[in-house]
């Protein structure tokens, strides 16, 4: 919800339409073909039916905390998704915890 409405408010700020910028969704079952959807057509109804300041203030009445503090909100997603098994924390600086091969600086690429 909230890429939908940061997604119709970048329309809207550089009066452009659906039909110049594409919004893309991935879909969960990737297995399944065509991984990717064009939901630009629908933006605006979804909003219309899931009012983002709604949703926002309901989120935010159950994590008081972050409304507070807006520039702890990045970690503390990232915490959760990584308890869910969402997210591995890749440090490609370090290769550190999480690090599965790849660019490290100063040595080669792996490809």
């Amino acid at each position: 919800m909230q890429a939908t409405q940061a997604y119709v408010s970048f329309l809207d700020h550089y009066n452009l339409t659906e039909d110049s910028v594409p919004l893309i969704k991935f879909r969960a079952n990737m297995s399944a073909g065509g991984v990717m959807e064009d939901v630009s057509g629908s933006a605006r109804r979804f909003l219309e039916k899931n009012r983002y300041s709604k949703a926002r203030d309901s989120w935010y009445a159950n994590h008081q905390h972050l409304e507070h503090h807006p520039e702890e909100l990045p970690n503390y997603l990232r915490e959760q998704a990584a308890q869910r098994g969402e997210h591995v924390r890749l440090d490609m600086e370090t290769g550190g915890e999480g690090y599965s091969g790849g660019w490290v600086r100063g040595h080669s690429h792996p490809w």
